[in-house]
C-alpha cells in the first residue's frame, strides 16, 4: 500500500512541499485528507473505523516519511512539521446502487477547522485587542477536531490537535 500512496500520490506531493520549503524557509500545516475512506476500510477488511484509521496512519506515516518522520529517529534538523490525517466520506454505500446510495458526508468539516485554527491563532498574535476573542474560537475549534479522534503529528509526534497545533504555532509562524 505504501508504493501505491507513493507513486500515486506522495511523490508529487513530496516535491511540491520541498519546493515550497526551499523557497519560503518553512512548511505550513498540511492536512492530508483521505477521501472515500469508508471504502479505504473495507477494502482493507477493516470494519472498525478506529482499527483502519491506525492501520492507514501508519501507511501514509511510511509514504510521507519525509512530512511525518519517525519520532525515534528524528533529529531536529530540517523543518517542523504538523501534519493532520483525516478520514472523510460522502457517505457509506454512495456509489451503490448506481449512485442511489444516500449523502452521509463525514469528517469533512475537519480539515477547514484545522485552518481556520491556524488562521485564528495568526490573527491572536496581529491583532491584540480581539486576542481573547479568537482564543475563545481556537479552544471550540480544537475540542471539536479532538472530539473525533483525527491523528495529528508535530515533526512526527503524534498527540492532541490543540497541544501540537499551539507548539507548531508558536515555533514557526511569525
Amino acid at each position: 500500500m505504501v508504493d501505491i500512496i507513493q507513486d500515486n500520490c506522495a511523490r508529487q506531493v513530496n516535491h511540491f512541499i520541498s519546493e515550497f520549503a526551499e523557497e519560503n524557509s518553512k512548511l505550513p500545516p498540511i492536512g492530508i485528507v483521505v477521501t472515500k475512506f469508508d471504502i479505504a476500510a473495507r477494502a482493507i477488511d477493516k470494519n472498525n473505523p478506529n482499527e483502519a484509521s491506525e492501520f492507514l496512519d501508519k501507511v501514509i506515516r511510511k509514504a510521507f516519511n519525509a512530512l511525518i518522520p519517525d519520532p525515534t529517529v528524528f533529529n531536529g534538523k530540517g523543518l517542523d512539521s504538523f501534519v493532520g490525517i483525516f478520514p472523510v466520506s460522502l457517505g457509506a454505500h454512495i456509489g451503490d446502487n448506481e449512485n442511489g446510495g444516500k449523502m452521509r458526508p463525514s469528517n469533512m468539516q475537519y480539515p477547514a477547522y484545522m485552518g481556520i485554527w491556524f488562521l485564528l491563532h495568526d490573527l491572536c498574535k496581529k491583532d491584540k485587542n480581539k486576542a481573547e476573542e479568537y482564543s475563545l474560537a481556537m479552544k471550540k475549534l480544537a475540542n471539536e477536531i479532538e472530539n473525533e479522534g483525527m491523528h495529528f503529528f508535530n515533526n512526527g509526534q503524534c498527540g492532541r490537535f490543540s497541544e501540537l497545533a499551539d507548539d507548531f504555532a508558536n515555533k514557526t509562524m511569525e
